[in-house]
């Protein structure tokens, strides 16, 4: 039986020398999911995601959008510790698999625009297929 490519979620990944405890509660007071923050070779790295069920799935868009909001709508690009992140990345995850043959998703311009102003990077991650 094939497997069908699958858009799993978008992580929203900060990394700093110094530790950013405030910024970590504050995002996850507005609702985004703490997976990670811990010390690494780089400093303190942390990794958040909103929280989607499978029958819920989003678009990457879609989620993106929400986490912007989140971090424009209460200021947190505008805190000292957000500035003094040396990461800011979106990773969009998908999982492989052998269908449909064509598999996309894109982001307006309008949300580049957006993550560009926050200094926000893009990254994606391609799981391979699960067996």
């Amino acid at each position: 039986m094939n497997k069908k490519i699958e858009y799993l979620n978008t992580d929203l990944d900060l990394q700093a020398f110094d530790k950013y405890d405030e910024l970590v509660k504050k995002i996850e007071k507005l609702g985004l999911q703490k997976l990670t923050y811990d010390q690494r070779e780089n400093g303190w790295f942390s990794t958040f995601e909103r929280c989607v069920f499978a029958e819920d799935k989003e678009e990457p868009e879609t989620t993106i959008s929400i986490i912007l909001n989140v971090i424009e709508s209460n200021d947190i690009h505008l805190t000292e510790e957000w500035k003094k992140c040396s990461l800011r990345e979106l990773n969009i995850g998908y999982e492989c698999g052998d269908e449909p043959w064509e598999y996309n998703h894109g982001l307006t311009v309008d949300t580049l625009k957006r993550m560009a102003n926050l200094n926000i990077s893009l990254r994606m991650t391609i799981y391979p297929n699960k067996k």
